[in-house]
């Protein structure tokens, strides 16, 4: 993005250049000459490729906020640790899972009361076409946040939970976030994924038949293989 800056700014400077040059009584010539006709060409070929630069700094400026925004709402759900069967930890997940949901999609997830914490269901309305399947509880004890919490270091992001796999729903939330029409679009996340998903399996499965598609966004393992199943 520094480099489009510059380039951008360059580019204003020899604009503002050629705006000097085309006063015909500063610059010496009439504007019936051809030295004049030159400057005019190369003065919309220079705003030409200045427009085209601010479009580019704009679309960086906007993807560099994009990329803010998903990082510390990756970084709130991590720090939110949530393992299996901790109510109060999981409940407090599932809080920080409906705020991400307003922010980014505008209402909040239906949130189903069960034995091993709460899952969540979100609709885009319309007809059921495509289900986005994850699980917001983890494998890590409490008290792993306070000695691990979530980093950035290297373009790489760790934490208890990032890889299974609050990464994954903070990137399908944005996803679907992205999308002009978000109808169709139903996700189910479950508490209890990592014991076995005992009381959420028929509550998926019936979603799932609901919307005929389904895509898992756990991370990939070793060798970036897709992910087609569920525990």
């Amino acid at each position: 993005m520094a480099g489009a800056r510059a380039e951008l700014q360059a580019a204003r400077q020899h604009e503002q250049e050629l705006t000097r040059r085309l006063d015909a009584h500063d610059a010496g010539f009439s504007a019936n000459s051809e030295a004049y006709a030159r400057a005019q060409a190369e003065r919309r070929e220079s705003l030409g490729e200045m427009e085209s630069l601010q479009l580019a700094t704009t679309d960086a400026d906007e993807r560099v906020q994009r990329e803010r925004q998903h990082i510390a709402d990756l970084e709130a759900l991590v720090n939110s640790e949530s393992p299996s069967n901790h109510h109060e930890l999981l409940e407090r997940s599932a809080a920080c899972l409906t705020d991400i949901f307003v922010r980014r999609l505008g209402h909040a997830p239906t949130i189903i009361p069960s034995e091993h914490g709460p899952h969540l269901t979100w609709s885009g309305g319309g007809t059921p076409k495509v289900l986005i399947v994850g699980h917001h509880d983890t494998v890590f004890p409490v008290g792993t946040v306070a000695a691990r919490p979530f980093a950035v270091r290297d373009g790489k992001a760790t934490g208890p939970g990032v890889f299974d796999m609050k990464a994954g729903l903070v990137q399908a939330i944005h996803g679907v976030a992205a999308l002009a029409d978000h109808s169709g679009v139903e996700f189910f996340i479950n508490s209890d994924e990592e014991i076995g998903s005992t009381e959420s399996r028929e509550l998926i499965e019936q979603a799932a038949l609901r919307c005929g598609a389904v895509l898992v966004f756990e991370a990939s393992a070793d060798g970036g293989a897709l992910k087609t199943g569920r525990k």
